[in-house]
């Protein structure tokens, strides 16, 4: 959990992504659009008052 936390460590263990955001949202649009399912677990993004 702590690596999630500071992209920074991440980076310097194990380098940058391979993947660019944009494919990873590409591929995540694809997987949905044709039929396939998430875990069904909210991700926070959605609230805007600031309260998680």
């Amino acid at each position: 959990t702590a690596l999630l936390n500071d992209a920074s460590r991440c980076h310097t263990l194990f380098g940058p992504p391979d993947v660019p955001d944009s494919e990873l949202l590409d591929w995540t649009a694809a997987w949905l659009l044709s039929g396939g399912r998430t875990l069904g677990k909210p991700t926070m993004v959605q609230v805007r008052d600031g309260r998680f």
